[in-house]
């Protein structure tokens, strides 16, 4: 029930901050669900700057590593998002801050519900890895899960 919950207060807030951005489109679903398309423009922030593309990126930048990454592999597919949607995600890919590497160990640590040392295989204990940037996550250091 508490998962559920949590899960749901997430959806709101990533919904909240496409709203924001104005990254929430419409007109793909105007035809098959004319309410749920009203709804999308009463909250869609209207005079958000940039283009489309531009507006998805900020918002996926904003939403964390997990969504830059999804931004990321649509940067390749212009067949589903379209070229310029596509062209304004590559951004994604090469100019981005780095992520630090504290931020990323206490939202670990919140999400285990336990510290990283014992999680982190062939980590060290004097010091955590210097910022890196989104694009190098997958490139981390490898996790060995707790429940194997």
């Amino acid at each position: 029930m508490i998962r559920t919950l949590r899960n749901l207060a997430r959806l709101v807030t990533i919904g909240r901050t496409l709203a924001r951005h104005g990254a929430l489109l419409a007109d793909p679903i105007r035809d098959s669900s004319p309410a749920t398309a009203w709804l999308v423009d009463k909250l869609n922030r209207r005079n958000a700057p940039g283009r489309p593309g531009e507006r998805l990126a900020r918002a996926l930048q904003e939403l964390g590593p997990s969504f830059i990454k999804l931004g990321q592999v649509l940067s390749i597919r212009a067949d589903l998002v379209g070229d310029a949607v596509a062209a304004d995600l590559a951004q994604l890919r090469d100019r981005l801050p780095p992520f630090d590497g504290h931020q990323a160990r206490c939202i670990i640590e919140a999400e285990l519900g336990s510290p990283c040392r014992p999680c982190l295989a062939g980590s060290t204990t004097r010091r955590w890895p210097p910022p890196a940037s989104p694009r190098c996550i997958s490139r981390r250091r490898r996790m060995a899960a707790p429940w194997r």
